[in-house]
């Protein structure tokens, strides 16, 4: 039975002061994440292989893939180490085909500037905002890894992620923080694992990598029983997240009345907490995941402040953000570190199982949920935390593509014809088979070719004028 009550909302945990001292010191001031002292995602790969040799081995010539690839930055840097120096064949998921295109002929340049073979690279458009669109993904990569690859997937680092201030919705509905950063990240997981469970060995446990952040440790008050009942409000607090479009935040309600900047800056906190709840989840998910399947290992990591200029935007950040971008922010590649060491290390063969990474590539203890338990009406643990989230995920994605199958077959429902009974069954048989045929054909080997995009969509910017015009539809 879904939750329905309210949460009693746990305002200044005490034993949460600690982590909030280490998101002080090290995610604004500096502290561990210094971009002038770390160093490159070439240069730690080129370092690891050199020490640890046999980790190169485990991987060569075996497929990774590696979701959120955009040109410059932490994804194709990401996808770009895999490729070149861990010669691994890697499968590219990003919203852009032109995109990816992108992406594919910079790492091939740049493995032909440092003297190295040509990588073997597939592409595949993507948006995390659309369990549509990831359940495609899902099947692509599955019918690759048994065409090419005995059905085995090495190494699966998610780094698509968002970190929306704007109230808005995926296309299935759900709050947007929480929908694209957990639910899509924790289908996709489920998906792959059986490809994962078939590269493992007594010596190798496949990887999978998540991207989580320092932020988690603002995201309490994180209800996962309330995400079947109210998905728009994405787990927060009861109705603590209300419809907020672009025009409420900047400009005035439809009624004339005018937001002062300090209200506007409010709202957008107020929501820009969910990133930190959805991060939270990522995080307990990983964890749980590591305890279901001993035979692989689950990472979540904080790429750190990267320069990419995304962040200046936030409302009251921009300056804070310039000033930082001299000292401590990370460039693309000194943000792709952790997520590599998570995906190659062979320390994680056997130990540090459901880690969380800082930006230094180092584990951290994270922040344990500070929220009430409705069912026991006491703090959550962090394992009985994780195991709630999972338990939560899989209710509501199991109620998703139930109504997403209706929705289907409602669409291509066609009555049905009257057949004679004279007709030639032998023929209708043939037909069936021929049709069958046609169709294991088409998704096999040559449905996946080397830089080809295996879904033709409209382009990135229709697409995304469909994500927000079908944003406002469900908010109203």
């Amino acid at each position: 039975m879904p939750y329905v009550g309210n949460v009693t909302e746990v305002r200044h945990p005490e034993d949460c002061y600690i982590e909030y001292e280490k998101l002080k010191h090290s995610a604004f001031y500096g502290g561990s994440q210094n971009s002038l002292l770390a160093t490159s995602a070439e240069n730690y790969v080129y370092t690891l292989f050199r020490e640890a040799p046999q980790a190169k081995e485990a991987v060569k010539g075996k497929l990774a893939v590696v979701t959120g690839v955009v040109s410059g930055q932490v994804g194709h840097h990401i996808a770009l180490e895999l490729a070149v120096q861990a010669e691994m064949h890697v499968l590219l998921l990003g919203k852009s085909e032109t995109g990816l295109r992108s992406v594919v002929q910079a790492i091939r340049e740049e493995a032909s500037r440092r003297g190295l073979q040509r990588p073997k690279l597939y592409i595949q458009r993507f948006h995390i905002a659309s369990l549509d669109s990831a359940q495609t993904a899902a099947h692509q990569c599955e019918q690759l890894a048994h065409s090419k690859y005995d059905g085995k997937l090495h190494v699966c680092v998610q780094h698509a992620s968002v970190g929306s201030a704007e109230a808005k919705l995926t296309a299935d509905g759900f709050e947007y923080n929480t929908g694209c950063n957990f639910l899509t990240t924790h289908y996709l997981t489920k998906k792959w694992i059986p490809l994962l469970r078939q590269a493992a060995t007594p010596s190798y446990k496949p990887r999978v990598v998540c991207t989580s952040s320092i932020g988690h440790c603002l995201g309490h008050n994180f209800v996962p029983q309330r995400l079947l009942s109210f998905p728009k409000e994405g787990g927060a607090p009861a109705g603590y997240i209300v419809p907020l479009n672009e025009e409420r935040i900047s400009g005035t309600e439809p009624g004339g009345v005018q937001f002062t900047t300090a209200e506007k800056l409010a709202a957008v906190a107020k929501v820009g907490t969910q990133v930190g709840r959805s991060k939270m989840a990522v995080l307990v998910d990983v964890m749980h995941w590591a305890k279901l399947y001993p035979e692989l290992n689950f990472i979540s990591y904080h790429t750190g402040s990267i320069a990419t200029g995304n962040n200046g935007g936030m409302p009251g950040l921009g300056p804070v953000y310039h000033i930082k971008r001299f000292v401590s922010q990370f460039s693309p590649s000194q943000g792709a570190r952790s997520a590599l060491r998570a995906a190659l290390d062979p320390d994680f063969n056997n130990s540090l199982r459901g880690a969380y990474l800082h930006a230094d590539g180092n584990p951290w203890t994270p922040m344990n949920p500070s929220t009430i338990d409705p069912k026991t009406e006491r703090p959550f643990t962090m394992e009985s935390f994780a195991e709630a989230c999972y338990t939560a995920a899989e209710k509501v994605l199991e109620h998703r593509f139930a109504e997403l199958e209706m929705e289907q077959q409602r669409d291509t429902y066609e009555p049905p014809e009257l057949v004679s009974k004279n007709a030639n069954k032998d023929e209708a048989s043939a037909d069936q088979q021929s049709e069958s045929r046609m169709t294991l054909d088409s998704c096999g080997d040559h449905s996946i070719e080397e830089t080809t995009a295996l879904i033709q969509c409209n382009d990135e910017d229709s697409w995304g004028a469909w994500i927000q015009e079908y944003t406002r539809e469900r908010v109203r």
